[in-house]
């Protein structure tokens, strides 16, 4: 929920966005805190249930960011 699995993956930018809006979202009302911890939750989903194959295809080689 924040970011790290982002910066494992080497998404640098994504990984701070997650961070900062996890970190510092309680000044806006919260509201970024829960969007970036729905994203989180639904990316922790497809990471699990995603093959090998897929998984390396669509983060490693397609360098695919987001969802």
């Amino acid at each position: 929920m924040f970011g790290l699995h982002k910066l494992y993956l080497g998404y640098n930018k994504a990984g701070i966005i997650t961070l900062s809006c996890a970190m510092q979202g309680d000044l806006l009302l919260g509201i970024p805190v829960v969007i970036i911890y729905a994203i989180s939750f639904i990316e922790f989903v497809l990471y699990m249930i995603k093959s090998k194959e897929g998984f390396y295809q669509d983060y490693e080689l397609s360098k695919r960011v987001w969802l």
